[in-house]
């Protein structure tokens, strides 16, 4: 039985539309995106460069959302915990589903 070798877009594909699909659950969201994300990446390494794309827009997005730079500064200090979950939370399912794979 031939191993599928996975990729890299397909990966990133699940976890930005599962992170936007299940944001509302904290922490299991994140998860089970990376999860499925590691999962059709097909390697650790796969898993690991896809898993840098949704974490880097989420920061962005929650850096940049409000707009006036002081307001911004006060949200993103406010929104480290929520980073920290999120991609911590998406890091690790990505871990674990390349691992399974």
């Amino acid at each position: 039985m031939a191993q599928n070798e996975g990729s890299v877009s397909s990966a990133l594909f699940w976890m930005v539309l599962l992170s936007i699909l299940l944001i509302w659950l904290p922490g299991i969201g994140p998860f089970v995106a990376g999860f499925v994300g590691g999962k059709k990446a097909g390697g650790l390494k796969n898993a690991l460069l896809a898993f840098l794309v949704p974490a880097a827009l989420f920061t962005i997005a929650i850096i940049l959302l409000p707009g006036a730079p002081f307001l911004t500064l006060m949200i993103s200090i406010a929104a480290f915990p929520m980073l920290v979950i999120y991609n911590g939370m998406l890091f690790v399912g990505a871990i674990i589903g390349a691992l399974v794979s």
